[in-house]
């Protein structure tokens, strides 16, 4: 008896830019790739929702031609969406919503058909202070809202980032709601040997400015002249923000890299260091770059009352402080005098990091609709 075909719809209310290195949109592309090694043929719906280029499907035709399939009799297991930092509406270039009812509409056909959908809901940065306010932001607010009161009368089961982020989600939703946090690639690399030497290699990679406020970490590690500290940002974000941190300490270096270069990075890293100060986003958001520094087996320096700080102690992967440069500064000389930990926690790290691959993300979902 020929075996069934295991089929899945891939819904993504955007292109996705396959050459940026950010969040939203490696994550997309690894969770297809994972959904795809577990067995799954992948019918994949993104894009404009019009169709703009000759010979791409766009969303509105991707669409089109799975609800003509599925009233052929095609079957497929679920769908699995991932929202947009934009309003669902305003996913188009120009950011009006000129297709109202093409992916919601969607959804609830689908429903009609029996197809369970999960959805995932990746942030809620526009309930915060931090989002700013005006006309266009405000709009965007009203939008953002009609997504979740959309999404509790179609979507069968919400993924969050964090089970902490629904304190802040202003609707009751009537679901089922699942911690989905970031998938990994296992990448583990050859183990740094500076542990014998008696300085201290620190990496952080990522955004500066606004949540990623690094002056108290930068002035600790520019008062003890055997840690070395490297920043890895993007050029035009140091170019605004670089009159913000002054001189920098001698030990302390602004680079801008290639993911190439990043990984070499983490290679000559004793310590990945996620040190920003603890506003209220980040109770519940956690940085990408978590996983990658996981994965590629190195260990973490975290800020307490974060998230990424309470995963760190749970886990037992690194260390935690307060953010003031005396507690940095604290942190920082303990583990100078205790560098030979680095190995054990190396070896911590690898365990956790098996635990959060792109598949065993890809099984939280398909377990929870199947169940």
């Amino acid at each position: 008896m020929e075996k069934s075909i295991q089929r899945m719809i891939f819904h993504i209310p955007m292109r996705i830019n396959r050459e940026r290195a950010s969040a939203s949109s490696i994550r997309p592309v690894k969770m297809i790739e994972a959904f795809e090694r577990l067995g799954y043929e992948v019918i994949l719906i993104e894009g404009n929702a019009s169709q703009r280029k000759k010979r791409i499907k766009e969303r509105k035709r991707q669409i089109k031609e799975i609800k003509s399939n599925i009233l052929k009799g095609v079957k497929y297991d679920f769908l699995y969406s991932e929202s947009s930092t934009m309003p669902t509406l305003l996913t188009e270039k120009h950011h009006c919503p000129t297709h109202p009812f093409l992916d919601f509409s969607f959804f609830s056909f689908c429903r009609k058909h029996g197809i369970k959908i999960g959805l995932f809901y990746r942030d809620i940065y526009w309930k915060f202070e931090l989002y700013g306010s005006s006309i266009k932001k405000n709009i965007a607010k009203y939008f953002y809202r009609y997504d979740l009161l959309r999404y509790k009368q179609l979507v069968d089961v919400l993924y969050l980032p964090s089970t902490k982020m629904l304190d802040y989600i202003p609707i009751k939703l009537n679901m089922p709601v699942f911690a989905l946090p970031s998938g990994l690639n296992v990448d583990f690399l050859q183990e740094n040997l500076t542990h014998k030497d008696k300085k201290l290699s620190l990496l952080y990679v990522g955004g500066i400015g606004g949540v990623y406020d690094l002056k108290q970490f930068v002035k600790a590690v520019g008062n003890i002249p055997e840690v070395h500290l490297t920043i890895c940002c993007r050029k035009d974000d140091w170019e605004r923000e670089k009159t913000q941190y002054g001189i920098l300490p001698l030990n302390v270096r602004i680079v801008h890299g290639t993911k190439e270069e990043v990984k070499k990075m983490f290679s000559q890293t004793d310590l990945f260091c996620i040190l920003i100060n603890p506003v209220e986003y980040l109770n519940f958001a956690v940085p990408y770059k978590l996983f990658e520094s996981l994965g590629y087996g190195c260990p973490l320096l975290g800020t307490n009352h974060t998230m990424t700080g309470d995963f760190i102690s749970e886990k037992k992967i690194g260390y935690t402080c307060n953010y003031t440069a005396k507690d940095i500064e604290k942190q920082l000389l303990f583990i100078l005098d205790n560098k030979t930990d680095l190995v054990l926690l190396r070896e911590q790290v690898k365990q956790i990091a098996l635990e959060h691959t792109w598949e065993k993300r890809c099984l939280t979902v398909i377990e929870s609709l199947h169940s």
